[in-house]
């Protein structure tokens, strides 16, 4: 029964020293990577430097930016600095919804208490924002 055990027990620690492994890999965050990269040399020492551009989401962390130094064709490259550039962009869609609602009555006076004057909306692309109702775009028919 001991002989059993042992390569039973061997087994199973070496399954969980390999899903150990997996777990910390997960965990760690992925680096950013450049949207651009140049190459130049600078004018007045001729040095050659490499300048890289990332495009950062709202969402991502600055900090996930890989500045530590870098070998490339034989040179080692050194970060030198960090330049920050706020970019804010709007980006807006005209988006209209209609509405149906039954009244009792054809007459405006009665109808427009029952609309809402603004709505919040959000489309199937992304696209959040708040609704103005255009009364010049109600229409009225009788049902049936």
């Amino acid at each position: 029964m001991k002989k059993r055990a042992a390569p039973l027990f061997l087994a199973v620690l070496t399954a969980c020293a390999m899903t150990c492994s997996a777990w910390a890999a997960e965990a760690a965050p992925a680096a950013l990577y450049p949207v651009e990269v140049q190459e130049y040399r600078t004018e007045d020492l001729n040095e050659p430097r490499i300048s890289k551009t990332y495009e950062l989401s709202p969402t991502d962390d600055p900090d996930l930016i890989p500045t530590q130094d870098f070998e490339r064709s034989g040179r080692v490259y050194t970060l030198l600095d960090v330049v920050r550039e706020e970019q804010t962009e709007t980006d807006s869609k005209y988006h209209t919804e209609t509405v149906t609602l039954n009244s009792k009555s054809k007459d405006m006076e009665e109808i427009m208490p029952l609309l809402a004057v603004t709505c919040e909306a959000a489309t199937e692309d992304g696209y959040t924002g708040v609704l103005t109702l255009d009364t010049a775009s109600i229409q009225v028919e009788a049902s049936g």
